[in-house]
């Protein structure tokens, strides 16, 4: 597939997803046609959490990237790298990715595409993965850069509730 090609299929991706995003709940949500971007806002259990779902022809994938609402304390950022990287050990879909020049958390989940062919059932699954995994783990990780809960804490937590 040349790159025409590639673009000729994300262009109508996206104008598939815009057509289905309601049908998967999300029913308020911002969009830049150029930029092939969606943007909206999910309230969880505690905290509120925005996704960007993108369409990035060049490199073939979909990819739905939720920010953090709060940036890492330079005093955490080790024990944040750590919890971190026990988090993406237990999770399969996904992974959290912590910049560590500014403090920037996010979770990130891609998927390839090579035609149009995107249903309900897979942009609910990625819409559903990615708000559950952000929901799951977004308190405890403030908690953590709130110092209200040890290392150890969130590790033995994390623990716990991926042996179940």
């Amino acid at each position: 597939m040349d790159e025409n090609e590639r673009e000729e299929l994300a262009v109508r991706l996206y104008e598939k997803i815009d057509e289905m995003l309601p049908d998967v709940g999300i029913r308020n949500y911002g969009k830049n046609d150029e930029e092939l971007k969606f943007r909206y806002i999910i309230n969880g259990d505690d905290i509120p959490m925005t996704f960007i779902l993108s369409i990035i022809p060049s490199a073939g994938i979909i990819t739905l990237i939720s920010p953090f609402s709060f940036n890492i304390k330079d005093k955490n950022i080790i024990n944040t790298a750590i919890a971190v990287a026990a988090v993406n050990n237990n999770i399969l879909n996904g992974s959290f990715d912590l910049d560590m020049s500014n403090g920037s958390l996010y979770f990130r989940l891609s998927t390839c595409f090579s035609d149009d062919l995107i249903d309900r059932e897979i942009l609910s699954y990625l819409v559903g993965v990615a708000s559950s995994t952000v929901d799951r783990y977004n308190d405890r990780l403030l908690a953590l850069n709130k110092n209200v809960i040890s290392l150890e804490d969130f590790l033995q937590w994390t623990t716990d509730i991926n042996s179940n």
